[in-house]
């Protein structure tokens, strides 16, 4: 009984946990109005994805969606992070931290640097010391404030299905050696 209770609890502990969701905002505080080119008020960038957090950084993200000026951008939403070494975009591995110190991740309407013909975009890079955005009606960029972006990243509340499952896997085994139990009497 021990061992399939042990085994049981080793097996339900090796599901990997899903990756979790979260939201993010970002408001730069004057744009540019396109085609015209006139200065505009603030826009708002927003959006969702699901990512793994790990302390400060947030990786694996996936599932992006992304809003500017309250804009949809149509999905699907790919990313791409900017290698250091020699400023040249990668697809995928983007990576974003909750200080904003930590940013490495641009979402973009096509599979850039394969395709480059975007028409929507939001970056984050602290390499460059910039958050910028463009879409068909709009641009902004602003500096990074003391090296940090003022992208507020915020994890949604989600059901995590592990914990329940493992109890349910631990009350299954209970029960069976009670019934086992009973049997012996």
């Amino acid at each position: 009984m021990k061992k399939l209770l042990v085994a049981v609890l080793l097996a339900a502990s090796a599901v990997p946990a899903a990756a979790a969701p979260f939201m993010f905002t970002r408001t730069f505080a004057s744009s540019t109005s396109l085609p015209s080119y006139e200065t505009a008020g603030p826009l708002t960038i927003s959006g969702t994805f699901d990512g793994d957090a790990n302390g400060n950084l947030i990786t694996n993200i996936s599932n992006v969606t992304l809003s500017i000026g309250g804009v949809a951008v149509a999905a699907p939403i790919y990313t791409a992070h900017l290698n250091e070494d020699n400023s040249a975009w990668i697809s995928g591995g983007a990576t974003l931290s909750f200080d904003g110190t930590a940013n490495n991740a641009l979402f973009i309407d096509v599979d850039f640097p394969n395709n480059l013909n975007y028409g929507a975009f939001f970056y984050s890079i602290n390499a460059v010391n910039m958050d910028y955005t463009l879409n068909p009606f709009s641009i902004a960029s602003e500096q990074l404030e003391n090296g940090a972006s003022s992208l507020q990243i915020t994890a949604m509340n989600a059901e995590v299905p592990e914990p329940a499952m493992l109890g349910l896997f631990g009350l299954s085994a209970i029960g069976l050696g009670l019934g086992r139990r009973r049997r012996r009497a």
